[in-house]
């Protein structure tokens, strides 16, 4: 029995992960010469952690939603005390999409997304 948290939360983003340049990401896109970073897909990739009460990788009605937005904006952490019994379960689902107006500027990019789940014996920790 213990408590969850959402530690040590990081994004990255590369652009031509692959360092290949396709015309149609130059044309809006000022840095095409590696895979150092500065890529776009983070900004433009609209997220949904949430706590899945029932398992099924949807964001129903009634459950909790942890963090909603860009990506890129995403916290460093978050303390949610999640109450876990001794041999129970508990679905934190992720759900992702791209805009339909977003551009060629992400053609070609990745985002790593890095996440800690801590499980403690007492809230907070």
């Amino acid at each position: 029995a213990g408590y969850i948290d959402f530690e040590s939360i990081s994004v990255a983003n590369a652009e031509n992960y692959d360092a290949a340049t396709d015309e149609a990401e130059t044309a809006g896109d000022g840095d095409t010469s590696d895979a150092t970073g500065g890529g776009e897909l983070g900004v433009n990739l609209d997220v949904v952690l949430f706590v899945d009460a029932n398992c099924d990788g949807v964001a129903d009605a009634g459950e909790t939603v942890i963090y909603a937005g860009e990506l890129d904006a995403i916290a460093a952490s978050y303390d949610q005390n999640l109450p876990l019994a001794a041999g129970g379960t508990i679905c934190v689902s992720l759900t992702w999409s791209v805009d339909i107006s977003v551009g060629n500027n992400i053609m070609g990019d990745s985002v790593t997304l890095n996440m800690s789940i801590e499980l403690g014996e007492t809230s907070g920790q």
